[in-house]
């Protein structure tokens, strides 16, 4: 860990760095259908396990494998008050052997564990089974207030002398 000293180009320098980071978060989880990366294939497994998958909040996941593509997607469904629900799911409503187009995007985490976590659209033909809800862009979007937030503070603590520049 890097020591940062308790300045104001400190806290201004991570709090920076955090809201690029928030950013790109908000890019890969705000465009269309159109620009993410799309599978096409047969439903080989649906449940609500993956071995030992979920570690918690069980009943709030689907795990979905279709053929042709290497990984499993985990999907949240919870429903339950303070849930980021999807927009729209109607997941329970696919069987095997359905052939479905999924849109997703991958991360390094995602060859790491095996398992994709950043599905985002579900299209059975033409009709749409999910939908990814706005939660990731929301709280990227608080934590990048929170921040704009906290370098105020710096600034305020830095003109009434309590912080160094």
């Amino acid at each position: 860990m890097i020591p940062v000293p308790l300045t104001f180009r400190g806290i201004t320098a991570i709090s920076v760095v955090l809201v690029v980071t928030m950013i790109f978060y908000i890019k890969y989880n705000s465009r269309e259908k159109k620009d993410y990366a799309k599978t096409t294939g047969e439903i080989v497994y649906l449940n609500k396990h993956l071995g030992e998958l979920p570690f918690r909040d069980i009943g709030k996941y689907r795990y979905l494998m279709l053929q042709g593509y290497p990984f499993p997607f985990e999907i949240f469904v919870g429903k339950d008050p303070g849930d980021f629900s999807p927009k729209y799911d109607q997941i329970d409503n696919l069987r095997p052997g359905d052939v479905v187009s999924v849109f997703y995007y991958e991360t390094e985490y995602t060859q790491e564990e095996k398992i994709n976590r950043y599905i985002q659209f579900i299209d059975k033909g033409e009709t749409s089974f999910f939908e990814q809800g706005d939660s990731q862009w929301t709280m990227a979007w608080v934590a990048v207030g929170l921040m704009c937030f906290v370098i105020a503070g710096a600034f305020a603590l830095w003109k009434f002398k309590k912080i160094e520049f």
